[in-house]
């Protein structure tokens, strides 16, 4: 799972439990600058705080870490091409999905070249 798509769920359950983001730095021990410096930057912390975060809500640090994005870890509604997507890639190392994601986005301007060019 990428760091964005973990923090992602952690904001979710924090949401879910009525968590700001003071709190849960105050119950791992850390600065909420620093925490919120983590969440925005998407840089995961060291194992100790990343321990604690995650024991906050009851979650498996190293399922967390091995799971791709999982209907049964996510508490949001995805389409069936979203789990469809997911479950294609989900064993994918994070180098492969970074190329899928970068196909993806020469796909993307590459349509919205063609649309601009035969508007225009």
């Amino acid at each position: 799972m990428a760091v964005s798509d973990i923090w992602l769920l952690i904001k979710s359950y924090m949401a879910e439990n009525g968590m700001s983001q003071a709190e849960l730095a105050r119950r791992i021990g850390v600065s909420r600058s620093r925490l919120s410096y983590w969440i925005k930057h998407h840089i995961f912390p060291q194992a100790e705080y990343a321990k604690k975060i995650t024991d906050q809500f009851g979650l498996d640090l190293n399922k967390l870490l091995k799971t791709s994005l999982d209907e049964s870890l996510v508490p949001v509604k995805t389409s069936e091409t979203t789990r469809q997507l997911v479950n294609c890639i989900k064993d994918f190392s994070e180098n492969e999905i970074r190329y899928i994601i970068d196909v993806a986005k020469a796909y993307k301007k590459m349509k919205n070249e063609i649309k601009e060019s035969s508007n225009g």
